[in-house]
């Protein structure tokens, strides 16, 4: 039904007794017009109109299907398009209540798996963590030890931690076994239990090197929580804070627990000076070698 013939059914509908709309490719009439509709309407003649039986017009069909009184044959008026040339009056509108409801809860369920997945992807590190703690890892394996220090660093300090760390440590008398992810994990074991297994549990020490891209690093983070955590658990291992460049508090305060670590413990801090340099190695060394 076109616009302007609705604005003329609003206007008259009120006088009306008689309404004779047969054979004017009718296919459905909008609520307002119906509620509109005088209570003295006598006839509503719609034969010969394609009346479109579907979910998306079930309010104009049940008016129907409730005023046959008024219609002029309403037996006789058929659902358009329809192989079986079906009446109006016998269309089935509560399978579009089903459908409404099958549709409303795949809405539902699609938009909880989307929220699902973002705290999911959010939260995943703490979701890994959480599992850690759930497998029961025992809090004493000292004797298991295969490594004499883990190294928590970000992959873009790698040039510092081979050509100094490793270097020093490593070479030096007597060597000091460093555990290094890109070197020592596991191949085909996931990168959380290669932490744990290899990294915290399989070593006497943690050394955690410090630099901005440790801040920015969302594995650097999570392997200093474990760290601590295993701390708190009774675990009999240091950590080591090397301070390899100067990073503002505020975003030290980004990684759990560091910024009030660096004020209760002792930590080293790396300078570009020879003198300095040899205070440094000579501390580092005395505290792993301590563990041992």
């Amino acid at each position: 039904m076109t616009e302007d013939m609705e604005t003329c059914l609003e206007v008259c509908l009120s006088k009306l007794t008689f309404f004779r709309a047969a054979g004017n490719n009718i296919a459905s009439i909008s609520p307002n017009i119906l509620q509109n509709l005088p209570v003295d309407l006598l006839v509503f003649d719609l034969s010969f109109n394609p009346i479109e039986c579907s979910c998306s017009h079930t309010e104009f069909i049940s008016w129907i299907i409730n005023h046959q009184s008024v219609l002029k044959d309403p037996q006789q008026m058929s659902c358009k398009p329809s192989s079986m040339n079906s009446r109006v009056i016998d269309f089935d509108s509560t399978h579009c209540v089903h459908n409404k409801r099958v549709i409303t809860v795949v809405l539902i369920m699609a938009v909880m798996l989307l929220l699902f997945s973002v705290l999911v992807y959010k939260f995943q590190f703490n979701l890994r963590y959480c599992c850690i703690l759930l497998r029961g890892y025992r809090t004493s394996r000292q004797d298991e030890c295969s490594y004499d220090a883990f190294v928590i660093y970000s992959s873009k300090d790698e040039a510092w931690v081979r050509d100094e760390l490793v270097e020093r440590l490593e070479k030096g008398v007597p060597p000091i076994q460093l555990c290094l992810h890109e070197r020592d994990f596991e191949a085909g074991k996931s990168i959380t239990s290669n932490i744990v297994d290899e990294g915290i549990i399989g070593s006497r020490n943690v050394i955690v090197v410090v630099t901005q891209h440790f801040i920015d690093s969302s594995w650097c983070r999570f392997e200093f929580e474990l760290a601590q955590s295993w701390l708190v658990l009774g675990r009999n291992t240091s950590i080591i804070i090397i301070i390899l460049e100067d990073v503002e508090d505020k975003k030290i305060k980004r990684v759990f627990g560091l910024h009030k670590y660096l004020k209760k413990n002792t930590y080293l801090k790396w300078k570009r000076n020879a003198l300095s340099n040899v205070r440094f190695w000579t501390r580092l060394r005395k505290a792993i070698i301590s563990k041992k």
